[in-house]
């Protein structure tokens, strides 16, 4: 699946999603807002994103990147660059 899909998923994501998104420790995660999409492509895919943890009662806000695997956030050295981070 291309990353460029999973983003359209994730800003439409009341049409696409029937239950919360589970996080690889089961966690329990809910879009509030998706965010905005970032036009100048230089940082994180989506700015302002609110999401909710668990039950709802933890809610933050903050950028999101999305990509296909974990290992990929080091791989494109987001981990180093500060444009990143703001990310959720």
């Amino acid at each position: 699946m291309p990353e460029a899909l999973l983003r359209e998923i994730w800003k439409d994501h009341s049409n696409f999603l029937r239950a919360p998104l589970r996080l690889a420790d089961g966690t329990l995660l809910t879009i509030l807002e998706c965010g905005r999409e970032n036009t100048h492509r230089d940082g994180p895919d989506l700015l302002d994103a609110r999401l909710a943890f668990a039950d709802g009662a933890v809610a933050v806000r903050g950028d999101v990147e999305i990509h296909l695997t974990p290992r990929h956030w080091s791989a494109h050295h987001h981990d180093g660059d500060p444009k990143y981070s703001n990310v959720i």
